[in-house]
């Protein structure tokens, strides 16, 4: 990945950070992540300009300052998980819930996993891509009160008005709306069932195929 001043050539992939007190913040969480293991970055990328070097840590614990916080930086850090469950739980382990992403070629672990996951936008083999601002579109726990950004709640809702106020704002939605979305809803949770099924299926055929 090529760090630079974006203004510099098309070929920057990423910029410098907003400030030196954000710098410090993020080569902060660095220098305390004690006992992980920094297989890439870790520092201070040059002496112009306030960047970071993208950096990759391994050897974290789940409740370490660096995977329950959010370092707003460069830095991703990497668990091994024993199975789906932990996988998940550990993801959820955490006060925050804005965007997730599950990563994977079996479509039956990746609907299983969006349904559990709790982040107020998963992604599957993708992140970041445009969302439909059509739809209720916010965060989980601490990553924000209620919904925005949905024409059918009449332009949005803010966090002022969201919190403990889901009955009226469903109240608020069209009964034709309402009906085709638990319809959709209900669509959906069995096409999961059957996938899940068929990639169950799909597993255990495998398991007879012969070894190459």
């Amino acid at each position: 990945m090529k760090v630079g001043d974006p203004a510099s050539g098309d070929d920057i992939e990423m910029g410098p950070l907003i400030s030196h007190d954000q710098q410090e913040r993020v080569l902060g969480f660095l220098e305390r992540a004690k006992g992980a293991t920094v297989l890439t970055g870790g520092s201070a990328n040059g002496s112009k300009g306030y960047f970071v070097s993208p950096t990759l840590i391994t050897d974290v614990a789940q409740d370490d300052e660096i995977v329950q916080n959010e370092v707003f930086g460069p830095v991703v850090t990497v668990q091994k998980f024993a199975d789906d469950d932990q996988a998940i739980a550990w993801a959820n382990g955490v006060r925050y819930g804005l965007a997730a992403s599950v990563w994977t070629r079996d479509v039956g672990r990746a609907l299983n996993a969006s349904r559990k996951l709790q982040f107020g936008t998963v992604w599957v083999n993708d992140h970041l891509v445009p969302i439909t601002s059509e739809m209720p579109h916010g965060g989980y726990k601490s990553s924000g009160y209620g919904k925005d950004m949905s024409n059918l709640l009449d332009g949005g809702v803010h966090s002022d008005q969201a919190r403990g106020d889901e009955d009226r704002l469903m109240a608020e939605i069209p009964a034709e709306i309402k009906e085709r979305l638990t319809a959709a809803a209900q669509l959906y949770e069995t096409a999961a069932e059957e996938l899940d099924k068929a990639a169950a299926h799909a597993r255990r055929a495998a398991e007879h195929l012969p070894k190459r």
